[in-house]
């Protein structure tokens, strides 16, 4: 199917003049006998064929060769305005088919999707005193850029965890269950409340 970056902006102006008739066809009877030579029409009005394939020559003028090649590029373009008016109806069919899905957004209830990973809290409990060298060391290395920022400072905060000492795998082990405790407790309260609004 042609798409619109396919032909010349341009074209497409030209063209998109008789969508609205296109697709009034196209929502009623399909009928596009009459349409597509008013269609091909337009283009070929607005854009000739001949002068642009032979300069100064009638059709009169065209050896058998040069003949066949301009027929055969009348009916690629042809085709081509056809295929440019049912990518209309493509995206009208699209849009249609969205406009009937709504959807409703989730309430934000500020409540974490999702439970912390021990990472994640060694990050938040020690990224100032211990990962935060580590990360502006990456930086001035040219390894930190915004794209890949947060991945950065993920891969530290998991290879640094790995190596740390019994204690403060500890002390992240016990701050993730208090953490994590008070996730369930957050969801637990909502599947409550929801439950006697149904009620």
């Amino acid at each position: 199917m042609v798409k619109p970056f396919e032909i010349p902006q341009q074209q497409r102006d030209v063209l998109a003049t008789l969508v609205p008739e296109y697709l009034n066809i196209y929502t009623g009877s399909r009928m596009y006998n009459d349409f597509w030579p008013k269609a091909t029409q337009l283009f070929f009005d607005n854009f000739p064929l001949l002068p642009s394939l032979f300069p100064g020559k009638t059709e009169k003028d065209l050896s058998a060769s040069e003949l066949e090649k301009y027929r055969t590029e009348y009916a690629k373009t042809y085709e081509r305005v056809q295929k440019f008016y049912r990518w209309e109806s493509f995206k009208y069919k699209k849009a249609q088919e969205k406009a009937k899905t709504i959807v409703i957004p989730a309430p934000d209830t500020g409540v974490r999707k999702k439970l912390y990973q021990a990472h994640e809290i060694y990050s938040k409990m020690y990224w100032s005193s211990r990962l935060d060298p580590i990360y502006k060391v990456e930086k001035k290395d040219g390894n930190v850029t915004r794209y890949n920022a947060l991945s950065v400072r993920t891969r530290i905060a998991r290879e640094n965890y790995e190596k740390e000492d019994e204690e403060t795998i500890l002390a992240v082990t016990e701050q993730l269950k208090i953490e994590n405790d008070a996730i369930i407790a957050a969801r637990q309260a909502l599947q409550e409340t929801a439950l006697e609004d149904i009620e």
